[in-house]
C-alpha cells in the first residue's frame, strides 16, 4: 500500500508538468524533491527483488517518471543505481536511454565502483546473447521466446505493442538460418506489413552476419532456401498450388486478426484460419509461432488450430510506460484526468486554462475543434512525433487540411519541401498530403498509394513529419515511433444516424493506446483523450482506459449456430447461389466435402460445424454430380462449387467472352468490361464482395479502364492526369486512388480469377493487374519490397531494359542498382525506398 501511495505522489508531479506543458494550467514547472525521490528509490528497492508482474511493472513506472522529472544533477547520482536496477528487472536495453554512451557504442560511461560493473555484468550476461557472428542485449522477454523458439515446435508469443517480440522472432529467424535448411514463411496481415518485416529481416541478418537468404515478397516453389513474408493470400495461393516446401517455419503476426473469422464481411481472417488450418494439415512444419498483442489464452490458440500443446511466452510487463491523459468536463468544470494501469483510481487535475479547450465538446470537426486541437500539439513541442486517431479516412485527410491551415511552412528542413515535391510529382499538383508535409503534417490511411505510404513512414521516422494522422490502419502492426497518441473518442463514425455507428473496443482502444513510446527511445508514452465525456458511463470509460487483454476463440461455431436453419436449406438446393451471412458457411462445407470426402466431416467439427449423417451424405451426393472438373473447384475455396458450376457451363457454351493474355492486346478495356459485367448479372454476390455494390455502366467501365492502364505500368500521376479533375479534385484523387487499390489490385483478380482459370485465358493479365506490372525487372523489384510506383521509377531511371535469365535476374539486378545508386541518379525520396528494401 505505501508503495502504491508513493507511485501516486509521483505520478500526481508527472501530471502536474503534464498538464504545464500542454498549457492547460498556470504556474512553474514543479521539480522531484529530495524527499519524493528517497522514498521512490526505497519504492524500487523493494520491487526489484520481486518477480511478479504488477511489482516490475510498478518498478518500471517509478524509474521511467523518476528519470524524466529529474534534474541533471539527480541523474547523474542515479544513473548507476538505475543501470544495476533496469538490469535486474529483465529490460538490460533500456539502460541506452539511462547512458547515451552506451546508446551509441555498446560501452558505458565509467562508473564509480568495480562492485557496480561486476554487477552490471552479472545481471546482463544472462540476457546477452550472440547470434550468428554478432552479440545482442535484449530483454527477459526477448531472450524467453529465443529460447522457446529454439527447443520448442509450436509457441505462442503475447505481449503489449512496445515489449519487442518482433524483434526477438526476427533474431530467432537469424538463429534458425544458420543452421536450418527449412524455409521461413513469415504471415502478415497487410502489404504494407510485408514491406516493413521485409525490410527489418534484412536488417537484422546483416546486423547479425547470418547467413544471407533471400527475402521474397511471393513464393517460389523453386527457391525453398528463402525467407518468404507474404500476406495470407499469397500463402494461400501457394498452397492451393500444391507447391509447399518440404520443411517449414511458420511465424504468424497480428494472429489477434481470427477473431474475426466468423463474421461474414471479413473475408481475410478466413484466408488466414484456413490457410493455417491447411498447413497443420501439410505435416511440412518444422516449427510455428504465433504472435500477437495482449492474447490472455495464446496457448489454447495454437492447441486449437494445430492440436498439438503449445510453450506460452507472455508479458505484462512493457519497458514502456503507458499513461493515459483524458479531458473531461464534469458538473462545470473541465478536468485532466490520469489512467495508469498500476492505479485503482484516476488522479484528478482541474483546468485553470479554459480558453486552450474552447473547442472541447464540438459535435463535428468544425473549426473550433481543430484550434483545440491544434493549440495542444503546438504546446507538445517540435520534438514530440504524435499520431492523431481518425475515425475515417476522409476525416484523416480533412483534419489534415485544417491544421495545414493553422501552421506556417516548415522553412527549416529542406526535406519537407523536397517530400511535398515528390508527392505532386508523383500522385498529384493538388494533393491535400504534399500541402500538409510542407507544415509537418501527415495523414497514414489506406487511400494513401504505397510509395507515398513508405515515403510518410521515413518522413515521421527522421522527424520531418511531427503530426500523423491515422485510421485503424495504424492497428495493424505498422511500427511508427510516436511519443504521443491522441484521440478524440472511440468512434469509428464523424457523423451520427444510420447503421455505421462502430466504436473501438477496449482491446483495440488498448493496442492503440500501446503505440504510444518509442521502444528503447522513450521511457513513457503518452496518449491525451481530447473528450472523455463522451463516454456517459464511467464504467466504460475506466474500461477503456485500462490494458485490456482479450480471448481468442478462432472458429464457425457461433456464426454456424445463429445461421443453421439458413445454411441447411441452403445445402439442399444445390442450384442456389443466394447471398447471405450463411453464404460464407455454406460454401465453406461444400469446399472442404469436396476436397477431404468423408473425412471433412472431423474437419468441420473441428471448426465448430456440427452437420448430422445425413446432411453431410445428402451434400456429398449434390457434389459428385458437378460437371466441372473437380481440381478446378478446389482451386478456388472461396467460391461455392456450384457458383462455379455456373461460370464452367457458361464458358462450355461459348456465351461469354475470354479475356485476352497479355495487357498489351487491343480493346482490353472492353474485354475486361464484357466479363466483369458478366459477373455483375450472373455472379452478384462475388461481385459485391470483390468489387463492392456499384453495378452501374460508367463505374464498371472506370474499374476497366483504370485496370488497363494500371497493368501497363501507367505511374498513378499519369492515371490520375488522364481523369482531368474540375471539381472537388481532393476527393477525386482520393477515390481514384480507392478504386485502383481497392477494385482494381485486389478486387479484380479475386473476382475473375475462377473464369480465368475455368477458360485457361487471362492468367497473365491478372498477374499484371494484380501487381501493376508486366515487366520482370518491375515485378522482381516490388517483390523484393518495393512500391510499385518506386520500382517502375527505378527501373525506367536506372536500369532500363535491363534483362536477363531468369535464375540470374536478381543478382543481375542487385549489383547494377548499386552501381547506378552511386551516381545519385534518384531523388531522396525514392532513393530511401531502395535502400531500405533492396540493400
Amino acid at each position: 500500500m505505501i508503495v502504491k501511495e508513493i507511485a501516486r505522489d509521483l505520478l500526481r508531479l508527472e501530471h502536474w508538468n503534464y498538464a504545464l506543458n500542454l498549457g492547460l494550467v498556470e504556474g512553474r514547472r514543479r521539480e522531484l524533491e529530495k524527499e519524493l525521490l528517497k522514498k521512490s528509490i526505497y519504492a524500487i528497492d523493494e520491487l526489484r527483488w520481486k518477480a511478479d508482474p504488477l511489482s516490475r511493472r510498478l518498478a518500471t513506472l517509478f524509474i521511467a517518471v523518476t528519470w524524466e522529472h529529474s534534474s541533471a544533477q539527480q541523474r547523474d547520482s542515479l544513473r548507476e543505481y538505475f543501470i544495476v536496477c533496469l538490469s535486474q528487472l529483465g529490460i538490460a536495453p533500456s539502460t541506452g536511454m539511462i547512458d547515451r554512451e552506451f546508446a551509441k557504442t555498446g560501452i558505458y560511461n565509467p562508473v564509480s565502483s568495480f562492485f557496480t560493473e561486476l554487477q552490471t555484468i552479472a545481471l546482463q550476461s544472462q540476457y546477452d546473447v550472440k547470434i550468428a557472428e554478432s552479440r545482442f542485449l535484449l530483454t527477459k522477454f526477448q531472450i524467453d521466446v529465443l529460447n522457446a523458439i529454439k527447443k520448442h515446435r509450436l509457441v505462442g508469443i503475447s505481449a503489449p505493442t512496445s515489449a519487442g517480440k518482433s524483434y526477438a522472432i526476427y533474431l530467432a529467424i537469424a538463429d534458425h538460418i544458420v543452421d536450418s535448411s527449412a524455409s521461413i514463411i513469415y504471415i502478415v496481415p497487410t502489404l504494407s506489413l510485408v514491406s516493413q518485416v521485409s525490410r527489418d529481416i534484412r536488417e537484422i541478418i546483416k546486423k547479425s552476419s547470418s547467413r544471407e537468404l533471400p527475402v521474397l515478397t511471393t513464393y517460389y516453389p523453386e527457391k525453398p532456401q528463402s525467407i518468404f513474408v507474404l500476406t495470407q493470400e499469397r500463402a494461400m495461393g501457394a498452397i492451393d498450388e500444391g507447391s509447399l516446401p518440404e520443411k517449414g517455419f511458420l511465424i504468424v503476426d497480428e494472429v489477434q486478426n481470427l477473431e474475426r473469422v466468423g463474421q461474414d464481411s471479413d473475408h481475410r481472417s478466413k484466408v488466414l484460419f484456413d490457410l493455417l488450418k491447411d498447413l497443420k494439415d501439410s505435416g511440412r512444419l518444422e516449427k510455428i509461432v504465433l504472435s500477437g498483442p495482449r492474447l490472455s489464452n495464446i496457448g489454447n490458440v495454437g492447441f486449437e488450430i494445430f492440436g498439438e500443446p503449445s510453450d506460452e511466452q507472455e508479458s505484462q510487463v512493457s519497458p514502456v510506460v503507458n499513461i493515459t491523459y483524458a479531458i473531461e468536463f464534469l458538473k462545470g468544470r473541465y478536468y485532466l484526468n490520469q489512467y495508469v494501469d498500476t492505479l485503482e483510481s484516476p488522479n484528478v487535475l482541474s483546468i485553470s486554462n479554459e480558453k486552450l479547450i474552447a473547442g472541447y465538446g464540438q459535435s463535428m470537426y468544425t473549426d473550433k475543434f481543430l484550434d483545440y486541437l491544434s493549440g495542444l500539439l503546438d504546446n507538445l513541442g517540435p520534438s514530440s512525433k504524435n499520431i492523431i486517431f481518425s475515425p475515417t479516412t476522409v476525416q484523416a485527410r480533412n483534419t489534415a487540411n485544417g491544421l495545414l491551415n493553422k501552421r506556417e511552412v516548415n522553412t527549416g528542413d529542406p526535406r519537407a519541401s523536397s517530400l511535398s515535391e515528390y508527392l505532386r510529382d508523383t500522385v498529384h499538383p493538388s494533393y491535400v498530403l504534399a500541402d500538409a508535409v510542407q507544415r509537418s503534417v501527415g495523414y497514414h490511411t489506406g487511400r494513401v498509394p504505397m510509395h507515398a505510404r513508405a515515403a510518410i513512414e521515413e518522413a515521421f521516422k527522421l522527424g520531418v513529419i511531427k503530426d500523423l494522422i491515422c485510421t485503424t490502419t495504424l492497428m495493424q502492426g505498422v511500427n511508427l515511433p510516436a511519443t504521443t497518441v491522441i484521440v478524440r473518442n472511440p468512434n469509428l463514425f464523424v457523423r451520427k444516424g444510420g447503421s455505421g455507428e462502430a466504436r473501438l473496443s477496449p482491446y483495440e482502444f488498448a493496442n492503440l493506446r500501446g503505440r504510444a513510446g518509442r521502444l528503447l527511445k522513450d521511457f513513457v508514452g503518452r496518449t491525451i483523450v481530447l473528450d472523455a465525456s463522451s463516454f456517459s458511463d464511467q464504467d466504460v470509460q475506466e474500461d477503456l482506459f485500462r490494458d485490456e487483454y482479450k480471448d481468442l476463440a478462432p472458429g464457425y461455431h457461433d456464426a454456424f449456430n445463429d445461421n443453421r436453419d439458413d445454411v441447411v436449406q441452403e445445402l439442399k438446393n444445390a442450384a442456389s447461389s443466394s447471398a447471405g451471412p450463411h453464404k460464407f458457411l455454406v460454401t465453406y462445407i461444400r469446399q472442404t466435402l469436396l476436397r477431404m470426402g468423408t473425412s471433412g466431416f472431423n474437419r468441420l467439427q473441428e471448426v465448430g460445424i456440427y452437420l448430422s449423417d445425413q446432411e453431410l451424405t445428402e451434400t456429398v451426393r449434390a457434389l459428385k454430380a458437378l460437371e466441372i472438373p473437380r481440381k478446378v473447384a478446389l482451386r478456388h475455396r472461396y467460391w461455392d462449387p456450384f457458383d462455379l458450376e455456373k461460370i464452367y457451363l457458361e464458358t462450355k457454351q461459348k456465351r461469354v467472352h475470354l479475356l485476352p493474355e497479355s495487357s498489351w492486346e487491343p480493346d482490353l478495356g472492353k474485354s475486361l468490361h464484357d466479363v466483369v459485367s458478366f459477373h455483375a448479372s450472373n455472379l452478384e454476390y462475388y461481385y459485391a464482395r470483390s468489387i463492392g455494390d456499384n453495378m452501374d455502366e460508367r463505374f464498371i467501365w472506370a474499374v476497366c479502364l483504370s485496370a488497363e492502364q494500371w497493368s501497363r505500368e501507367s505511374s498513378l500521376r499519369e492515371i490520375l492526369d488522364r481523369r482531368n479533375f474540375q471539381d472537388k479534385v481532393a476527393d477525386r484523387i482520393d477515390d481514384q486512388i480507392q478504386l485502383l487499390m481497392n477494385k482494381v489490385v485486389y478486387g479484380l483478380p479475386n473476382l475473375l480469377k475462377p473464369y480465368v482459370d475455368i477458360t485457361g485465358r487471362g492468367s497473365g493479365l491478372l498477374s499484371a493487374i494484380e501487381w501493376g506490372a508486366f515487366h520482370p525487372v518491375t515485378r522482381l523489384l516490388i517483390e523484393r519490397g518495393l512500391a510499385r510506383d518506386t520500382a517502375i521509377l527505378t527501373r525506367t531511371r536506372l536500369l532500363g531494359d535491363f534483362s536477363g535469365a531468369e535464375d540470374e535476374l536478381d543478382r543481375l539486378v542487385s549489383s547494377r542498382l548499386e552501381a547506378e545508386l552511386s551516381r545519385d541518379n534518384l531523388g531522396f525520396w525514392d532513393r530511401k525506398q531502395v535502400e531500405n528494401c533492396l540493400l
